[in-house]
C-alpha cells in the first residue's frame, strides 16, 4: 500500500512548493488592493475565505462574524468562523468532498489544495462572454491553441502536464501568447526552437513583465518543470493579462486621440498586517502596518473604512447630471443635504452606495446604482451616459479608503417625468435639489459658501474646470 504522507512531508515536495506559490499568486491577483496574502496555505481562515468568495462570486455573506478581516482569538472562535465560511461556500458551488472547519484552522495542505482548485474551477472565466464557466483547463488549452495557430514551430497543445515535447514547458506557448498580443515584443517568434526551453521562457517572461507587469515569481528553470496545476495557473495569468490589456486598448481606442503619457509602475509596498480597532454599523477604524518603501521600516497607520463595501471593490457612485431643455442653458443638477460629520448642509452631486444586488459585473452594478440614486435623490432619469465609469476615485486618501466611480449623464429636461420630478427618499433623508446653469456654477458655489454651506470638493472641481474652460485661451 502507498504510504500517506504527512502534512510537513507533503509541503516539502517540489510540486507542492510550486502549487503553494501558484495558488498564492492566484489569490493575490484577485484580492489585490483589499488584503495582502503572503502564503494562502498558511493564512486561509474563515474571514479570508469569505472575502475571496465575495470577490469571486459577486455575492455577499450576511454573517457579520466572518466579514471582518481578523481571525478569532482562540481555536473555538477560529473553527466557528471557518465553519460559517464553508457554509457560505456551499451556497455558491458544489464540491464532492468538502474540507472541515478544522482543516482550515489546522492548515491542512491537502484539504486546502482541493478547496482552492474547486474555487479555480468554479469561478475561472476563459475567453469572451460567449464561453461558459466550467472546465477551465479545456477552455484555456483551446485559447492557447488559437494563440499558436499558424506557428509551425509550436507543437499541438494537448495538456498542461510536463512531457518531452510539452509546448508549455519549452516556453513556446508563452512566447506565442505574448507574440499574438504584441508581435514586436518577440519578432523572432517563428525561428524559436523547442530545444532552447530556458531561453524561450526567459524571453516570454521579460516581454510579459514589460507588457503586462507579470512578476517573475517562478524562475525560467522552475517554469520548465512545473506540475500540471501550477502550469495551468501560470498560463492563466497570461490569459487574464491579455484579456485585461485588450479591454484597456479598446477603451483607449474609443477615446479621442491626444498626447500619450508614459506612466511608471508604482513602488511596491508590503502590507504586513491589517487589523480592526473598532467597528460600528457603517464604519470601522483600522490599523495598517506596512514596510516603508525605502528603508523597509515597519510603520503603523490608522484609517477608516466602510463596512458596506460590496464584492466589486467599489463603495459608491457620483452622478454628474447635465440637464438639457429647449430654450434653456445646459444646467447641472446638485443636491443639498445636512451632513452630521461636516456639521452643516452641504452642496453635492447626487451619489449613493453600490449594492451587490445591482449586478454581477462591476460596470453594470455601478451604472445601475447611478440610475437608482439619481432617481431617488432628484426624481429625474438620465437618457444616456456622456462619460463613465470613471477610474476608481479615492475621496480622501490620507483618511480613508472610501472610493467610488463617477458618471456624467445627460438628462432630457423636457421629458414628462423629468418636468415634474418626484423624489423617492428614505424616511431619514431630507434632500433639496438645485438646478444650476453650468456657465454660472462657480458663482453659485461661492454664493452658497458665503451663506455657510459646505461645498463638496468634486462640485468645486467641476466649477473650476468650467471657469478655466471659459477664461483660458488655448496655446
Amino acid at each position: 500500500a502507498r504510504p500517506v504522507r504527512g502534512r510537513s512531508e507533503r509541503a516539502t515536495m517540489p510540486w507542492a512548493v510550486q502549487q503553494r506559490r501558484a495558488y498564492t499568486r492566484w489569490c493575490q491577483r484577485r484580492l489585490q488592493g483589499r488584503v495582502a496574502v503572503a502564503d494562502v496555505f498558511a493564512e486561509l481562515n474563515g474571514p479570508l475565505l469569505v472575502l475571496l468568495l465575495e470577490v469571486l462570486s459577486g455575492e455577499r455573506c450576511d454573517d457579520r462574524s466572518v466579514q471582518l478581516q481578523c481571525e478569532g482569538q482562540n481555536r473555538i472562535e477560529r473553527v466557528a468562523q471557518a465553519a460559517l465560511a464553508l457554509q457560505f461556500a456551499r451556497k455558491l458551488f458544489t464540491l464532492k468532498s468538502w474540507p472541515s472547519a478544522e482543516d482550515l484552522v489546522d492548515h491542512n495542505e491537502r484539504a486546502i489544495s482541493k478547496l482552492l482548485w474547486a474555487l479555480v474551477v468554479a469561478f475561472t472565466k476563459v475567453g469572451d462572454d460567449s464561453i461558459p464557466r466550467g472546465c477551465p483547463r479545456a477552455w484555456l488549452m483551446l485559447w492557447c491553441s488559437q494563440m499558436c495557430a499558424d506557428l509551425p514551430n509550436v507543437e499541438p497543445v494537448t495538456s498542461f502536464r510536463k512531457t518531452a515535447a510539452s509546448p508549455f514547458h519549452n516556453g513556446l506557448v508563452l512566447c506565442a501568447i505574448v507574440h499574438k498580443h504584441s508581435p514586436d515584443a518577440i519578432p523572432q517568434m517563428q525561428s524559436l526552437s523547442a530545444a532552447n526551453a530556458l531561453t524561450n521562457i526567459e524571453l516570454a517572461q521579460e516581454a510579459a513583465q514589460k507588457l503586462f507587469a507579470i512578476d517573475k515569481y517562478f524562475t525560467a528553470a522552475e517554469v520548465a518543470v512545473l506540475d500540471e496545476i501550477s502550469m495551468f495557473l501560470y498560463v492563466l495569468e497570461f490569459h487574464d493579462a491579455c484579456k485585461s490589456s485588450a479591454e484597456v486598448t479598446r477603451a483607449v481606442q474609443s477615446q479621442p486621440r491626444g498626447r500619450s503619457t508614459s506612466v511608471p509602475q508604482p513602488p511596491e509596498v508590503t502590507v504586513v498586517a491589517r487589523s480592526v480597532l473598532r467597528e460600528g454599523k457603517w464604519l470601522r477604524l483600522c490599523q495598517t502596518e506596512y514596510e516603508d518603501e525605502e528603508d523597509r521600516t515597519v510603520r503603523s497607520y490608522e484609517s477608516v473604512s466602510r463596512t458596506t463595501r460590496c464584492c466589486h471593490g467599489i463603495d459608491g457612485v457620483d452622478i454628474f447630471p447635465v440637464v438639457r431643455r429647449a430654450s434653456h442653458p445646459d444646467s447641472i443638477a446638485l443636491v443639498v443635504q445636512y451632513r452630521p460629520a461636516a456639521g452643516r448642509y452641504c452642496v453635492e452631486f447626487p451619489a449613493g452606495l453600490v449594492d451587490v444586488k445591482d449586478g454581477p459585473d462591476r460596470d453594470e452594478a455601478t451604472l445601475e446604482a447611478a440610475r437608482r440614486e439619481l432617481l431617488e435623490e432628484t426624481g429625474i432619469s438620465f437618457t444616456r451616459v456622456l462619460d463613465g465609469p470613471s477610474p476608481v476615485l479615492f475621496y480622501d486618501c490620507s483618511l480613508t479608503d472610501d472610493n467610488g466611480v463617477a458618471y456624467a449623464v445627460e438628462v432630457d429636461g423636457d421629458a414628462p417625468a423629468n418636468r415634474a420630478p418626484v423624489q423617492h427618499l428614505d424616511d431619514d433623508e431630507h434632500i433639496n435639489v438645485l438646478l444650476v446653469p453650468l456657465a454660472s456654477l462657480m458663482d453659485t458655489v461661492r454664493a452658497y459658501d458665503k451663506k455657510g454651506y459646505g461645498i463638496d470638493a468634486k462640485v468645486y472641481a467641476l466649477a473650476l474646470g468650467v471657469q478655466l474652460g471659459q477664461t483660458m485661451t488655448p496655446k
